[in-house]
């Protein structure tokens, strides 16, 4: 660690540390939802960002309770 923040590295060795491994969402690179969320909005396609809202919100709260299970565990 150095400055008070982590290395790309270093940070997957931490979500491994914690059974989250493999799970990197990249913004803007359009293979996930946040990327499709982005296109979406900038080409000011209301359609297709109705369409994509829930499922970033399920996909988020899946997460999220991964997340809060395995922290729970961890304990």
């Amino acid at each position: 660690m150095k400055d008070g923040t982590l290395t790309q590295e270093q940070a997957k060795e931490e979500l491994s540390k914690l059974g989250i491994e493999g799970k990197v969402i990249r913004f803007g690179d359009g293979t996930n939802l946040f990327a499709q969320l982005k296109d979406a909005q900038e080409a000011n396609d209301a359609a297709k960002i109705k369409e994509l809202l829930p499922q970033l919100l399920e996909q988020m709260q899946e997460n999220s309770q991964k997340m809060a299970d395995r922290i729970s565990g961890a304990n």
